[in-house]
This record gives structure tokens, sequence and C-alpha cells, in this order.
């Protein structure tokens, strides 16, 4: 029996284990922009999911699905910063989104905080990945200064309330990293070290 024991390593031990299910969503503009770049990359055992309100620029991602949230409310032409209505549009598609993430052991939700679509709908869809027991990640991309103060306490709100729906939630700051840069990088490169980061983190 011994023998039996001695012979068997941990690298038979992974035969028998599945490797687990990962969705990545991402949520809004800055969210598909983010997930777009990832597809590119070509990650390995994962699905990807696009959500937007607008159409348009939801044509324009990458993903492997991708769903116009709420287009019995908004005809596909964006939430317009109001992320009442992009919580709306989440709660409208319900039935879409849980059968979505539905299934994960891992569910990651990316979104540009700030706007309409990723601040209103993400915690929504964070909410519906958490309901089927799978470990929920949030991962919210804060706006630039120049882009107002109000849309920085949307920002603030927003992202306060995807952290009481994921398990935690990792920040990307943009004006952190423009600080870090000091405008001596090309911003699609600074992004990719930001992508970097969600790829090291899957």
């Amino acid at each position: 029996m011994m023998d039996r024991l001695e012979s068997f390593d941990s690298s038979d031990l992974m035969e028998f284990i599945a490797p687990p299910k990962i969705k990545i969503v991402g949520v809004g503009g800055a969210g598909n922009n983010t997930l777009s770049r990832l597809y590119s990359r070509k990650i390995k055992g994962v699905e990807t999911f696009a959500l937007n309100t607008d159409a348009m620029h939801l044509d324009n991602s990458q993903a492997d699905f991708k769903t116009v949230l709420g287009a019995k409310i908004t005809q596909g032409r964006g939430a317009g910063g109001d992320p009442h209505l992009g919580r709306r549009c989440a709660v409208e598609d319900e039935e879409i989104l849980r059968t979505m993430v539905d299934g994960a052991d891992m569910v990651f939700v990316i979104a540009g905080m700030g706007g309409g679509t990723g601040t209103g709908a993400a915690p929504v869809v964070a909410q519906y990945a958490r309901d089927t027991e799978a470990l929920v990640v949030g991962v919210a991309v804060l706006p630039f200064s120049t882009e107002g103060i109000n849309r920085r306490k949307c920002a603030v709100r927003g992202l306060l309330e995807l952290k009481n729906n994921c398990h935690c939630v990792i920040e990307l700051d943009n004006e952190k990293l423009n600080d870090v840069t000091k405008g001596k990088y090309p911003m699609g490169q600074a992004f990719a070290v930001m992508d970097d980061l969600i790829t090291e983190t899957v």
C-alpha cells in the first residue's frame, strides 16, 4: 500500500482536477475597450463577454460573445452617462445575464466608473455572478481628473457599489497612471501596463 502511495505524485493528481472555469465580462465603453485588448492576447481557458447599451461601440469591440444591454429601453443608443439608466438596462436583461455568468468558478467584471453603463450595470452583473457562488472579482477603471469633478464623484459612488457586490475589486486609476508615466509614454503603452496586471491576475 505504501509503495502505491509513494508512486502517486502531484502530477498524477492534476489529471483528476478540472481547471477552473473563468469568465471575463466587460461592461460599458471602458470595459469593452479593456476586454478587447485582453481578447487580442488570446488568454487560454477563459470566455469573454462584452456588454454595452451602445450598439455601435459594442460592434467594434472584440469578445467571444456580445450583448446589447437594455435594447428595448435605449434602442442601442447608450445610457447617456446616466448610471440609473445603465442599472435599469441590466435589470431588464436579468435572465440573459444570469444565464451568461452561470457555471463559472470565477467571474471578472471589468468596467469604467463615472459613465452610465459601466457604473450602473457592472454592480448588477457582479451581483448576478455572486448569486451563482462563483468568486467575483471587479476591475474598476477610474477616470482622469480632466474628465471633471462630477464624473469623478459618480465614479466613487459606482466603485463603492461594485465593491458591495464583489468579493474583491482591483482599482485601476487613470489619473495615477498618468502621474506615474509623467507623459513620457503614449497612453496606449500605459494602458498595456494595466492589461498586464489583469492578465497576470487571471
